[in-house]
């Protein structure tokens, strides 16, 4: 949305640098005349062609990434569901996509060991 936002800002931006001209002679002449307001627009819009086709290839590519990441846990939870250690389905999601669980700490707390409880507190349990 940020990227979206910021290509709207720069075809306002070129779109105003057209209209930004009041108070100056040379400024107003040129403007008078058709073609060179004709060429400011499409300096503009090829500019602003270079943005949205900017966006799209940084779009295309975040969407790769979640697609490859998104296969990656698929298959992980598969494997889960069928009875694979967690440590050996987190080892292959690590060899697969280092960067994909470094920001989670959700699941470095589910594999964390349980605290071990001492014998005193077993033989009262059972």
């Amino acid at each position: 949305m940020a990227d979206t936002n910021a290509v709207i800002a720069a075809y306002d931006a070129h779109s105003a640098a057209g209209q930004g001209c009041a108070g100056k002679q040379a400024d107003s002449d040129r403007h008078l005349r058709g073609g060179d307001m004709m060429a400011e627009g499409r300096e503009a819009e090829s500019s602003l062609l270079a943005d949205v086709v900017s966006l799209l290839e940084r779009t295309s590519i975040a969407q790769h990434r979640l697609t490859r990441n998104h296969r990656i846990l698929s298959e992980a939870a598969t494997q889960l569901r069928l009875g694979k250690s967690a440590g050996a389905v987190l080892a292959n999601i690590r060899e697969q996509s280092p960067e994909l669980l470094r920001d989670s700490s959700d699941v470095q707390l589910a594999l964390a060991p349980s605290p071990l409880r001492s014998i005193g507190r077993i033989a009262a349990v059972a």
